[in-house]
């Protein structure tokens, strides 16, 4: 059975990586902005730190809510490895209207910051105490002068009661 459920992920994570390499084609018409993900240790729990960076000659505009840790668009799941059938999916965020706040992204800046994916995910806490969890991400690439529904997104395993999260993390504005 462990090997039948190894060739599923690795399908899954092949599948996660075609999915990528056609939203790379696309990249022509979008602007150059870049959104990546890597999950890491917080403390005790477990954190997905995101960086949006603006590798275009030109400033971007964005709204705060348009960042993937303050998208109520960005969507998280969480799968078990030994039971494939426990999964998680991000909980309700709140509308949160936007306002008069803008951001600006100058030619080649970066912006970061962690969403910690006990509080964002319910029940996570109690399903890694059992098994290890595959997380796969999903964050938006819009801004103010770019509105499209096309996302980055990516991947990566929390290991049962181990200290690092291991990543496997594939972005439409990464190059290999």
């Amino acid at each position: 059975m462990l090997v039948r459920l190894n060739r599923k992920l690795k399908k899954i994570f092949l599948l996660l990586l075609c999915g990528v390499a056609l939203v790379e084609r696309t990249m022509a018409d979008s602007p150059s902005l870049s959104v990546s993900g890597a999950i890491q240790k917080c403390g005790d729990k477990h954190c997905l730190l995101f960086v949006a960076r603006n590798s275009s000659g030109k400033a971007i505009q964005m709204i705060p809510q348009q960042l993937p840790w303050r998208s109520s668009l960005t969507t998280l799941v969480a799968v078990g490895v030994d039971d494939p059938s426990k999964v998680l999916i991000r909980g309700d965020m709140p509308f949160d209207d936007p306002g008069p706040e803008r951001l600006t992204l100058g030619a080649g800046e970066e912006v970061s910051d962690n969403l910690v994916l006990e509080d964002e995910i319910p029940h996570l806490a109690k399903v890694l105490a059992k098994q290890s969890v595959l997380i796969f991400w999903a964050a938006p690439l819009s801004t103010m002068d770019y509105d499209t529904d096309e996302r980055a997104f990516g991947g990566g395993l929390i290991a049962k009661n181990e200290s690092s999260a291991r990543t496997k993390t594939r972005d439409r504005g990464e190059k290999e």
